[in-house]
């Protein structure tokens, strides 16, 4: 019916746009994951305390606010670091929508991940790109893996919210269809 600006972001610097007159027309997304995830693979981002602070700003102000949670890493104890992270994020932010996506990417960001983590990191251990739908040739968790995860996830989400629009990123229709939210 009409477009909508969507902003993506790991900022939580949002003062400057809490008295705008955005009218609901102007979407804020934020890309997180668990502290611990960003303590090892984003420390350079705000902490998540200070976003979720902004967060809860900018929905009060009436902004849809959305959530990427990517790129999922399944860390140790990965289903108690998201689920104690999704607990609090759920009960603290009235969320408009959650994106759920894995690490999904060519070669050259792989080499980049690489130089900096090192050859055997946590991730490029656990990616592939064969046989790994959609085939579009970047490499992803395994199949099953992803389907796992997100089941888990999923099921987390609903015990919280359990209306909330949720979507996968750069996942095949199918996978969507098989997890329910297509």
């Amino acid at each position: 019916p009409f477009a909508r600006l969507r902003i993506l972001s790991k900022s939580a610097d949002f003062q400057n746009v809490l008295n705008l007159d955005h009218r609901g027309n102007t979407v804020l997304c934020w890309s997180l994951n668990p502290p611990a995830v960003r303590e090892g693979y984003e420390a350079v981002t705000p902490s998540i305390e200070n976003r979720l602070q902004a967060m809860e700003l900018c929905a009060a102000a009436g902004y849809p606010v959305r959530v990427m949670l990517m790129p999922i890493i399944p860390i140790p104890e990965w289903q108690q670091h998201y689920d104690q992270f999704l607990e609090q994020l759920l009960t603290r932010v009235k969320l408009d929508r959650l994106t759920l996506g894995g690490v999904c990417s060519y070669g050259p960001a792989l080499n980049l991940m690489e130089r900096k983590l090192g050859q055997g990191n946590l991730v490029s251990r656990s990616l592939s790109v064969i046989n790994n739908a959609p085939g579009d040739g970047r490499a992803r968790y395994p199949l099953e893996l992803r389907r796992g995860i997100y089941e888990h996830l999923l099921r987390t989400i609903r015990r919280f919210q359990p209306d909330l629009i949720c979507a996968l990123c750069m996942e095949d229709v199918s996978m969507a269809k098989d997890l329910g939210l297509y």
